[in-house]
């Protein structure tokens, strides 16, 4: 039973796998471990009979040893056994390298057969293909050729190229075949259909029987339609260039319209004429036009159909005509490139035509008639045709003798009052937005860009050389100039918002990561917004988010320096204002107001007479202003007067001088009832821009107890706690502080030796 037990336990050990023997010297070395120390546990000293137990304890200990000993017995026979296994190993190694021949040659017979099998079928096929052709059913070889297209494109992994070949040749001899055949019969079928159409107006529908058998041929020669990979091969032999792939009878039925394209556009006849490229661009949108409802009607049923939902008819006969264009303007850009006229007219009848097409339906991503123009020496070509001829367009605008009138008739309209020239400068700009925005290459949108910002800046320093020269602000053509730049900045401003610049913004700071120290990154770096959203640019990071730069513009940099210029030109009209009225004063501030007398109650003021040249002058300029600046700059300009008139009263007339009664009511009646009124018409309380003037006046004519009752208030008794804030705002001073406000009341004659 012990025996059985070790048995099975040694089976659990190995197992099966004869390779597992290894582990024997292991397990013998661990069983002898165990035995030396069972030994040393059952050790038993001369004499020391007191661990000795029973006779059933001896009896164990027999059985013990004698298990050691079958153990030892078993681990030799394990020893035995690993040595014949690996013999046997042995053995069958070199049996299996003898059969590795016989494996390679079952291998390379069964590819063989594989091989002729393949042969087999595809001769199979060629003979039924050859047999339906010789009876004449055409239709019943379309199967078998389409089985071996598809056997093609199955064994395109296959290194077997001889078949390859052997396939694509049988294949080709085949299509030639039924493409002619079925070709002749779907020629035949849309001279039935009235095709090419000439006139939508004269198109009558074709009969049924007409139309299934259109349909019939069509679904014909969809199955015999070549892959890719010949077809490019074929149209190579051929010597057709053509980059546009289309299904067969598509490429059939467009093949008409070609001849005729070639016949008229790119031959001898008078219609192939290189200043009228709007004849070829007319055909082909009429061509697209008179055959749209027929693609749309029944050609794109028949694909729908037959499961060719992705094909749209009407899309891909449009880029094959497309296509056709580009030919032709690719033969005549060479020559037009010498002529600027020309080539002028040329990207124009281009560009209405893409921008015709577009509005059809295509998309862009099929191919453009512009990417003839946008080759790097058109392309060059035209953008230093945009700058000659924008420079020579500002210069016309400003030589005209018209070009600081308003544009709109009726000024009182036009709160802008915007310039005939910056109205036809900015749609000059736009009109060059209109011409690149369809452009499907985004850096040739920001080389235009670029040039936009180019001319807008170079009408800045034409705009400063004209400022410099206007020596009068008021009566020169200064407050157009002025006009003119804050136009511009409203204006880009506006496009600032549009997507379409926002979109180039986002891809400007991704091409000029690497150089963002141009004068357009560093600007921006500085742009006042930057201030306002706290955010900073990290220019060489990889990981740029759209909505960091919302707040950013791609006419920051011209905004700023317009700005720039508009607060000088705003400064100097303002200076100039104030210099002509301080100028006119000086009388004014030296009447003497310390003796003027206080006439009677009830007898009224009248205009001080050295005040009425200040005045005049200054209703004379703002009235000026109002019928020449533009509405917001008016309003900044006058607000920005009345601060420095306020100012100018205050410290050179009121704080100089020392007023009687009668000279503080002169004053008052001056500026109350003449200075102010003068702005009354543009606000309702044209006194609070005045607040140190009026607040003077109020002081200088508070009537004298009033006056000294303030003043005690003023000047409290040591320890006295008095609200002096309070003292003033009831006295209707607000913007003096204690110490201007003791210093008007001592100006009071009163109140001198108070």
């Amino acid at each position: 039973m012990a025996s059985q037990k070790v048995v099975e336990w040694l089976n659990e050990e190995f197992g099966k796998d004869v390779s597992s023997l290894a582990k024997a010297r292991n397990l013998h070395k661990e069983l002898l471990a165990n035995k030396r120390e069972l030994e040393n546990k059952l050790y038993v000293k001369p004499g020391d009979i007191s661990n000795i137990g029973n006779s059933l304890f001896l009896k164990k200990l027999e059985e013990g040893y004698k298990a050691v000993e079958r153990s030892k017995k078993l681990i030799t026979s394990f020893q035995n056994i690993k040595h014949e296994a690996a013999r046997h190993l042995q053995k069958v190694a070199d049996l299996q390298e003898s059969f590795k021949v016989y494996i390679l040659e079952f291998q390379e017979l069964t590819a063989a057969e594989n091989y002729l099998m393949w042969i087999s079928q595809i001769e199979g096929k060629n003979e039924q293909v050859q047999e339906a052709v010789q009876q004449g059913e055409d239709k019943q070889a379309v199967p078998y050729l389409s089985w071996l297209i598809n056997i093609w494109c199955q064994l395109q992994t296959s290194s077997c190229q001889t078949l390859l070949d052997f396939v694509q040749k049988t294949i080709i001899h085949w299509y030639n075949l039924l493409r002619e055949r079925f070709g002749k019969e779907f020629e035949k079928t849309l001279q039935v259909l009235q095709w090419p159409i000439s006139s939508t107006s004269t198109f009558t529908t074709p009969s049924v029987e007409t139309l299934q058998r259109f349909e019939s041929l069509f679904l014909s020669l969809i199955q015999i339609q070549l892959p890719e990979e010949i077809l490019k091969q074929t149209n190579e032999k051929r010597g057709n260039k053509t980059s546009v792939s289309l299904i067969l009878p598509l490429e059939l039925m467009i093949q008409p319209l070609r001849k005729r394209f070639a016949f008229h556009f790119m031959s001898n006849r008078q219609t192939n004429r290189l200043d009228k490229p709007e004849w070829y661009l007319t055909q082909v949108l009429s061509w697209i036009h008179d055959h749209g409802n027929f693609m749309d009607h029944f050609v794109q049923a028949i694909l729908n159909k037959s499961g060719f939902q992705s094909i749209q008819a009407k899309m891909e006969v449009m880029r094959a005509l497309v296509e056709l264009a580009a030919k032709k303007l690719e033969e005549d850009v060479s020559e037009l490139l010498y002529d600027d006229l020309l080539l002028t007219h040329t990207i124009d009848e281009v560009l209405l035509f893409e921008k015709e097409i577009l509005s059809r339906g295509y998309p862009q991503s099929y191919p453009s008639i512009l990417s003839v123009l946008l080759s790097e020496k058109c392309f060059n070509r035209w953008i230093n045709l945009e700058r000659h001829y924008a420079m020579t367009k500002v210069d016309e605008l400003l030589n005209s003798h018209t070009a600081w009138q308003v544009c709109v008739q009726d000024i009182e309209l036009d709160e802008l009052k915007k310039p005939e020239c910056a109205e036809a400068f900015l749609t000059l700009l736009s009109t060059m937005t209109e011409r690149y925005k369809n452009l499907r290459d985004l850096h040739n949108q920001l080389q235009f860009l670029d040039l936009q910002l180019e001319l807008l800046d170079d009408f800045r320093m034409r705009l400063l050389q004209l400022r410099s020269q206007a020596q009068d602000p008021l009566d020169s053509s200064f407050c157009p100039i002025l006009n003119t730049v804050h136009y511009l900045i409203v204006v880009l401003k506006e496009w600032s918002n549009l997507p379409f610049f926002i979109q180039l913004l986002y891809h400007k700071i991704h091409s000029h990561q690497e150089h963002h120290q141009d004068k357009w990154s560093n600007t921006l770096k500085d742009s006042p917004f930057s201030e306002s959203t706290g955010n900073k640019i990290h220019w060489n990071s990889e990981d740029i988010q759209y909505e960091r730069f919302l707040h950013y513009s791609v006419f920051d940099y011209i905004v700023l320096l317009l700005q720039q210029m508009q607060e000088d030109l705003v400064t100097k009209v303002i200076e100039w204002v104030l210099l002509d009225v301080k100028a006119k004063s000086r009388p004014y501030r030296k009447d003497k107001w310390f003796s003027m007398p206080l006439l009677p109650h009830g007898a009224e003021y009248c205009v001080s007479p050295t005040a009425y040249s200040m005045l005049s002058v200054l209703k004379s300029h703002i009235q000026v202003l109002q019928e020449s600046l533009a509405q917001p700059l008016f309003k900044t300009v006058w607000q920005r007067v009345c601060k420095g008139l306020n100012i100018y009263l205050y410290e050179e007339v009121i704080l100089q001088n020392y007023f009687s009664e009668g000279g503080a009511e002169q004053l008052k009646w001056d500026m109350t009832r003449n200075l102010f009124p003068i702005f009354g018409r543009f606000t309702q309380k044209p006194e609070n821009y005045f607040k140190e003037v009026k607040e003077a006046c109020k002081l200088l004519t508070l009537p004298r107890a009033s006056a000294l009752l303030l003043l005690d208030t003023l000047n409290p008794i040591q320890g006295e706690l008095v609200d002096i804030t309070a003292a003033l705002e009831e006295q209707g001073i607000f913007s003096l502080s204690l110490h201007q406000a003791l210093k008007i009341l001592f100006l009071r004659s009163d109140l001198a030796n108070a």
